[in-house]
């Protein structure tokens, strides 16, 4: 899937588009670098030069031909193009199914930014007739997270003891089929 070719795509006032380094460093650095962001993701905390790199090397990458890699996408405000968060769409070697990993600016949060984001990225992957799941997860103790996937139109499908940066927790899986996409609602989180 040549993601290059679908990009930008917009839908409820967020554009997804590839990262740009000097545009989003220092958004994505200011994000990127927080503790409580980084808290319940697989990533640490970066210094300029890791996000610099990270940028250089994400923003260079604009399709999923090599299946089994995660590409990183911008998630920008349709309005204005400034960085809200990025999102990873990672697809298997098959291409029947998708994985998406998001990362929202502390600043574009509680606003439905990761919802739609994450919608259009599934917009985006169900183009492709072979893809006909999505996955993503969720900390089991980052309850907004899980509600925005609920939103989004993702349904619980279980849990897993993982292990992320050394520590010890309970992932929440969730799915999207196409077709059977859950009703996009705010969700019943504990």
């Amino acid at each position: 899937m040549n993601v290059a070719s679908c990009l930008p795509v917009c839908m409820g006032g967020v554009r997804l588009r590839a990262l740009r380094e000097e545009d989003d460093l220092a958004v994505f650095l200011g994000y990127r670098s927080d503790p409580l962001v980084a808290r319940y993701q697989g990533w640490w905390p970066m210094d300029e030069a890791r996000a610099r790199a990270f940028l250089r090397e994400h923003g260079a990458k604009a399709d999923l031909d090599s299946a089994g890699h995660w590409l990183q996408l911008a998630i920008a405000d349709a309005a204005n193009d400034a960085l809200l968060g990025d999102l990873g769409v990672w697809l298997s070697h098959d291409r029947a199914e998708a994985e998406l990993g998001i990362t929202v600016a502390p600043a574009a949060q509680g606003r439905g930014t990761g919802r739609m984001a994450m919608r259009a990225a599934c917009a985006m992957l169900f183009a492709d007739p072979a893809v006909t799941r999505i996955h993503a997860n969720a900390d089991a103790r980052n309850t907004p997270c899980r509600r925005m996937l609920v939103a989004a139109g993702f349904r619980e499908t279980g849990t897993a003891d993982v292990f992320v940066k050394e520590e010890a927790c309970v992932e929440h899986q969730y799915i999207v089929e196409r077709g059977r996409a859950a009703p996009a609602s705010e969700g019943d989180i504990p």
